[in-house]
């Protein structure tokens, strides 16, 4: 079923199999999203993964997240957090009037 609602185009799909067939085999072709100019490009300048619209900048990005997220990476991480925590809870215990601060350091 097809409509229209507000403005958007809907597919309304009714089995499993034709939604796995859209959705899975043809991604390529429904992967964007709705373009957001106040959040993709006015506040962000576009550079925010979130809400980058489904293109090779989008692809670059994807890519350099996956380098620097993925779960080997993400490890090594680990001793850096433990330092910045301690850290944080130290500030907070000694000047609990200033947490804002503490939190943009």
């Amino acid at each position: 079923i097809y409509i229209n609602i507000a403005g958007q185009n809907t597919v309304v799909i009714g089995t499993h199999k034709v939604a796995a067939d859209l959705l899975d085999r043809r991604a390529s072709i429904y992967s964007d999203r709705p373009r957001n100019i106040v959040a993709a490009e006015l506040l962000t300048g576009g550079l925010i993964f979130a809400f980058a619209q489904h293109n090779d900048i989008w692809k670059r990005m994807r890519r350099g997240s996956h380098e620097a997220l993925n779960n080997r990476v993400a490890k090594t991480y680990h001793g850096f957090q433990e330092t910045e925590t301690t850290l944080l809870i130290d500030h907070f215990l000694k000047t609990p009037k200033d947490f804002d601060s503490h939190l943009r350091r």
